[in-house]
């Protein structure tokens, strides 16, 4: 009787044990797991956003500590919306973009770092007669209505002095831009350089007005769900690291100027152009826009007037978008 308790004993004993083997081995694989799922981020074509990918190609980001999916979309609007849907954690993106998510989602990014100031690279062209914006009063600009470009029509007006009385702006599809303007259905557009550069392959144009006559105020930036920086304390110091890392590796190695040009489908010629219409924010700047009442915070809440239009914004901490060490 001894004998066989003594045996169930250990049998139940040995049971016991190899259970508790099992959950902690799902529990020891499950954080594995969870450590192990990659950051996405979603991107489109646009040169600060491309040295995400050197980051990735270059070994970078693993260097640092960051384990990153680049995820590429066509558009900031697409990279948005995925964002919005949570197929994305994160965006390297424009500030506009950041507050429209939050407006049409209510989801919270923090941005861990600025990667470049549009400097020249968003452009307001127009037919070859008009020399220049007071040339338009009566006529009629295109823009993008999803992106930066009304943004870049009404600051232009605004710092020449004239209104939507003086001059009509028009929302178009980005396909729409470059056929509106050759076929004179507007006389003007604003559209990136890129987009500019396509246009000058089918017409002359002249540019009338330029981000470089308003700096530092159309921003790239890496900007990522505020949740994920409960898993990953370190995040911010981490993409600091790999920046630092990315622009220096990209300073020494004028050969990937090529590839950059060639992923974004462009000529070698056209990138250099594009590089020399945006400023690099470098790690020693980031401060300056990252910290309280910096240039990011100051920038999100001018924006969002823009954005958000008649709405209150009162509701809004314009502190919670921007991530501190």
């Amino acid at each position: 009787m001894s004998q066989n308790f003594s045996g169930f004993r250990n049998i139940l004993f040995f049971l016991l044990f190899a259970l508790t083997l099992v959950v902690l081995l799902h529990i020891n694989l499950q954080k594995s797991r969870t450590q192990n799922v990659a950051i996405r981020i979603g991107i489109n074509h646009w040169p600060g956003n491309e040295f995400l990918f050197v980051a990735q190609k270059e070994g970078i980001f693993k260097d640092a500590g960051l384990d990153i999916e680049i995820v590429e979309l066509s558009t900031s609007t697409a990279v948005r919306r995925a964002y919005q849907k949570n197929k994305i954690d994160g965006m390297a993106t424009s500030l506009f973009e950041v507050l429209k998510a939050y407006k049409y989602s209510n989801r919270i990014s923090k941005i861990v770092l600025v990667t470049d100031y549009s400097n020249g690279a968003n452009q307001i062209i127009s037919l070859p007669e008009y020399k220049s914006l007071q040339d338009l009063k009566g006529k009629t600009i295109g823009y993008k209505s999803s992106s930066v470009g009304k943004y870049l029509v009404d600051r232009a007006l605004q710092l020449n002095k004239l209104n939507d009385a003086s001059i009509m702006s028009v929302p178009l599809k980005s396909h729409q831009l470059a056929n509106a303007l050759t076929s004179r259905k507007v006389d003007a557009v604003s559209v990136s350089l890129h987009e500019s550069t396509t246009i000058n392959k089918l017409m002359s144009t002249n540019v009338v007005f330029n981000s470089s006559e308003i700096p530092f105020e159309i921003f790239n930036v890496i900007a990522l769900d505020k949740k994920i920086f409960t898993k990953h304390p370190n995040l911010q110091t981490n993409f600091l690291e790999a920046w630092n890392q990315t622009i220096a590796y990209f300073n020494n190695n004028s050969e990937i100027y090529a590839t950059l040009a060639e992923r974004m489908t462009i000529s070698l010629d056209e990138f250099k152009d594009y590089m020399n219409n945006i400023v690099l924010v470098d790690v020693e700047e980031q401060p300056d826009y990252l910290g309280k009442n910096g240039i990011l915070e100051n920038s999100l809440r001018k924006l969002s007037a823009y954005i958000y239009k008649d709405d209150s914004v009162e509701h809004i901490n314009f502190s919670d978008f921007i991530a501190t060490n």
